[in-house]
This record gives structure tokens, sequence and C-alpha cells, in this order.
């Protein structure tokens, strides 16, 4: 897991689960243990066992509790407790005890651990997460009565063993609306990346999908047993494999990013994965957004939909069905002929019927062990094999769309400024500036460029964040039209409109930065505004860049927790030679798994 906290879980609530099971994660420098599950009201304890020499200096432990309400994406508040103090080097056990809250809709709890001397996030120097499922207790469960009074009723009946953990899930009768589980539906096949194979063609493979298919890159991975058996019974072909997966998102991101992340490719063959980020969402729309996509870009693209496995999915497949997101991705297979195979269904088959341990397949409710992604990748493989020899070559046709909506989004229609002479507005995307992370003068000169930092260099809120050049000088931003803004590598927006402004800030492992190019040298004030302020701790570091430097310095810091009048008003006066720059980085102490924009902004650049 990649992420700290939105990969970590799934929404909904189990009932019946063990209190006394226990997860345990390891890390780079630390083990943390915590409940596979509890209730509202119960006492747990969360356990980290910090490793030798893993801590350079002294300092502090921290964790915090983040609850997860009625299926929400973010948290709504935190609980955290004192920090525990961490001598240089040792090693040592170190436990945290919390009671779980009595929330109405509360289904998810995360843990987050990190290590700072204040407690603050921006000063971390470690971090790590895990998830807790929120589980409701059992109206009248006998484990709730006193032991005079528990079983006293059926005290003439032999006592019911425990359930073993390899048990095969209750045969469940078939959800509405759900499709047969098949671990392959051959449809259209593969032709014309079988042909293209057959001539000794070069050939490009793009994976998109999830932390699941984050961790398909690795070794046992499935990506890479796809990779190898193609490297090996293709050697004629020059065959590149793309990893495309992001961790945390579903199929509806997917399909925001699928021209940047995957189109740009020309893929010969795509794979998407997505039936466990969207677990019990009906994600047709976003499913037919990317086959539509695809075909309009290349009609010959190949495409193969498949399923990976929750835990939760297990009752689905044992009652031969696939669970509701993918039985809506199979709907937009069988609509469109394309082929889908269920890792997932023969995972599920070995798990129910015992003779695989769940604790051997997954590491947590979702992502396999190295034998679980091994798994997935021999169903891929001998699914893919049997797929190359069905279907004769051709384009693809794009029926009617099921989904009744227009995928049609040629992007924006830019209009432009209307400035002063003088005067250097910052563009809104999608309104002004889209496409190219260089907005340019009507002469052709860049006045503005999106760009990017690494997220886990900033968090501190002060002048030197952005300071050191290097950082930015050369990431710029990428277009994303359907998202109607700019993003980093992650696909988040960071740059967008927003409200009657833009809104300028970080997302997942990124920074925002905008840059102000001076066309001539002189005299230049910078007035910033706007008329609400980030819901999160933020920064706005103005900086004044050499043309040519690596480093740049602080001119104006703003920050959000500052401003006593709820907006923000802000003048600063630099003086600039042609080609010096005014950057502005949109620092945050928001965690990572949490997106924080500074709405409404307004920048204004004006030549004295």
């Amino acid at each position: 897991m990649s992420r700290l906290i939105l990969a970590l879980f799934v929404f909904g609530v189990v009932v019946g689960a063990s209190a006394e099971e226990r997860n345990t994660k390891d890390g780079s420098w630390c083990t943390m243990s915590a409940p596979v599950t509890v209730s509202p009201g119960d006492a747990f304890e969360v356990k980290i066992s910090v490793k030798a020499d893993a801590i350079p200096a002294a300092t502090k432990l921290w964790v915090g509790l983040h609850p997860f309400i009625n299926g929400a994406r973010k948290p709504t508040g935190a609980y955290n407790r004192p920090g525990q103090a961490l001598a240089a080097g040792a090693a040592g056990e170190h436990t945290f005890s919390f009671k779980t809250p009595g929330k109405d809709g509360l289904q998810a709890l995360a843990v987050v651990v990190w290590v700072s001397p204040t407690g603050g996030w921006g000063d971390k120097t470690k971090s790590g997460g895990m998830g807790i499922k929120v589980v409701a207790k059992q109206a009248g469960a006998e484990a709730d009565k006193p032991a005079s009074e528990a079983g006293a009723a059926k005290a003439d009946k032999p006592a019911k063993p425990e359930q073993a953990a390899n048990t095969p899930a209750p045969a469940n009768p078939p959800a509405k609306g759900a499709l047969p589980a098949e671990r392959l539906q051959a449809r259209g096949g593969l032709p014309n990346l079988a042909a293209k194979l057959a001539k000794g063609e070069d050939i490009d493979v793009v994976f998109i999908g999830g932390s699941i298919t984050v961790q398909g890159g690795a070794k046992t991975g499935y990506v890479t047993a796809v990779n190898e058996w193609l490297q090996k019974t293709y050697p004629k072909s020059v065959i590149r494999v793309h990893n495309r997966g992001v961790s945390g998102t579903n199929s509806d991101f997917g399909a925001k990013r699928f021209e940047r992340d995957v189109l740009s490719e020309n893929p010969d063959l795509v794979l998407i994965e997505f039936s466990v980020n969207d677990l019990k969402r009906d994600m047709k729309r976003s499913m037919e957004r990317m086959v539509q996509k695809a075909w309009r870009h290349d009609p010959s693209i190949d495409i193969v939909i498949f399923y990976t496995l929750h835990k939760d999915q297990l009752p689905s497949y044992a009652a031969g069905t696939l669970p509701k997101s993918a039985s809506s991705h199979e709907t937009v297979a069988i609509h469109y002929n394309v082929p889908t195979i269920a890792p997932a269904q023969v995972a599920a088959a070995q798990i129910n019927a015992g003779t695989l341990a769940w604790d051997a397949f997954g590491k947590d409710a979702c992502h396999p062990t190295a034998q679980g992604q091994a798994l997935f990748g021999e169903v891929l493989v001998t699914g893919l094999t049997e797929l190359l020899t069905v279907g004769t070559p051709g384009e693809h046709a794009l029926p009617d769309l099921i989904t009744g909506m227009s995928f049609d989004n040629p992007g924006p229609e830019l209009k432009p400024l209307t400035d002063k002479p003088g005067v250097y507005s910052l563009p809104v995307p999608n309104v002004n500036w889209g496409y190219d992370p260089a907005f340019k003068s009507t002469d052709g000169a860049v006045v503005w460029r999106a760009s990017w930092m690494p997220r886990n260099k900033g968090g501190r809120l002060d002048a030197s964040v952005g300071a050191d050049a290097k950082l930015w000088l050369e990431r710029d931003m990428t277009w994303v039209t359907d998202m109607r803004g700019f993003s980093g590598p992650h696909g988040m927006a960071l740059f967008r409109p927003y409200g009657s402004g833009v809104g300028l800030g970080a997302a997942h492992n990124e920074i925002g930065v905008v840059r102000f190019v001076a066309p001539k040298a002189g005299a230049y004030v910078v007035n910033m505004s706007s008329s609400k302020l980030p819901k999160h701790p933020m920064a706005l570091n103005v900086l004044h860049r050499v043309a040519g430097a690596d480093t740049a310095a602080s001119i104006a810091l703003v920050r959000s927790d500052k401003q006593a009048d709820k907006k923000l008003t802000s003048s600063t006066s630099v003086n600039l030679a042609a080609g010096d720059e005014v950057v502005i980085v949109a620092d945050t102490r928001a965690p990572p798994y949490l997106g924080s924009l500074w709405p409404n902004l307004s920048v204004e650049i004006t030549a004295q």
C-alpha cells in the first residue's frame, strides 16, 4: 500500500468478524499491529515495534486515528495520542490505547503512525499507516452474555465448534443484477495483438489499475509475470510493458487519466483492473469511457478487463456470481465484446474450498501476498494465451453507448486574457490556459509555467519550501482534459479552476508551483487575493528566482492559519531582470492521502 489511507479501506459493514484477529504490517522502520476489526465502544491497542538503527536521532513516536463515515473518501476528524519518546538507534515496542468512537455511520479507522519531535506532520521524519474496519455487534450474540447465562437455555446441546479460518464462505443467493463468474470470457479475443506478434512487430502493453496493479510490478507480481511470458514466448518482437497503476484510485480516475497514462504509449493491448477499488459501486460509465477512448484513438487496440479480489467479495464468488463492481465491468465487456479474465474467481474458489488460506493469499483485505500475486499471474498468462487464439484481426466496432451519455470531450476553447499593458494575471486553467504547461503571450514568449515539486520536500509552511529550484525547474505539470486542469505524475489536480479564481495546491505526492517569467526588467508588484481559505493549513510561498539560478529567495509568505479575516489579501514588490521568475509554491500540512487546494485564488503581477 503506497498511500497512507485511501488504499487502506473498503467501506461497508461486516457483521461477526472476530475482534481478536490482528493485522500486521512490516515496514522499513517499524512493524505495525492493530485489530482487523473493532466495534463501536471497543477498547483496543495499536502496537508499534521500532526496528534497531531505524531512528538516527532522539525524537517521539505518534499515533492517530482518522474515522471514515458513511462511505466518505476523506476522514472526519482525528484522535491522536501523546508522543512516546524514541532513543536514537534503539529498538522497542510501543503500545497506544484507543477506544472506538461511537459515531453513527462509522465504517473504518485509519491508523496513522509518524515520527516527529513536535507531533507536527510537517516535521515528520518517518510515517506509515494501516486500516481497521469497524463492524456492527450482532444483536443478542451469546458472547455478550454472562458466562452463567450463555448456553444455559441450550445446555442439552453440544457446543458449536469454532469456525476454522479456511471454512468455505456460506452460500449466498446471487445479488440483484449479478453476472456469472467465469475464469475466462473469450468473446472477441485478442486477434490484432496475435497478428502483430506473429509478424514480430514491436508491441506496447499497458496495465491500468490501482495499488494491486502497482504491486503487480514486483518480482512475483502479475505485471512482471505477463512481461516475462511475452518476452520469452515472442523473442522476435520488441515488447514494452508499462505499469500505469495508481494506488487508492478507482475507474473514474482511471478514465480521467486514460489519455495521459495509456493512450500516450500508443498501446497494442490494454489491461484494466479496478474491480476492488470500485468495490460496491456501479461503474459502467467510467469503464465504458475507457473503452470508448481507446477505440476512438485507435480501433485496433485490443482490451482485456480483469478482476482481482477483496475479502468481502468471497460470498459473491461462492454463489457463482461476480460482485457488484465486477458485474458492472462485465456488462460493459459484454456490450463491447471485450474479453474478461477473473483471477479473483480462481483464487476465491480455492479460498472458499479451504485449500488456500486467506493469510497465505492476502496481506490484508485486498492486497495479495507474493503467493497471491503469483497466482494472479498464472491465471492471466493462461487466459492471455487462450485469447491469442480467438478472433479475426480488424477494427473494433463502437456500438451505441449503454450509459446514454456523450463521451466526446474535445477540450476547452480557450479565451484570451484581456489584461491591460503591463498587467499579467494568472490565467485560469480550462478558461485561458490549457494543454501546454507553458502559457505564452501573443508574441510567443513564455509568461507563466505550471510546475510541481515532491510533496515530501514541503509541509513546513515556511519560507524554505521551494527555495531549492532544482526541485521544480524540470518538472512541468501535465494537462488532463477530464479534470479541466493540470496535474503531476499521479494525475490528481494541482492547478484547476476553483470558484472565482484558481485552485492551487497539493495532491498525492506532489505540490503545485506556478511561475511568472518577467518579460522585461523593472519593478513589479505581486498581488494575491482569495475570498475563501483552504480547510487544511496551507501556505503560499512567493519566491524570486534569478534567471539561471538553482535557488530562489522568499519575498513573501502567507499562511491560511494566520488570516484573521478568513480571506487573503497580499501585495509584494520586487525588482526583476528580464527572465527572472516570481514563483508561487502552494505548501500544505494536510496528510499525504488528502488533496488540498488554496481556493478562489487570484494573482496579478503588475509592472511599475
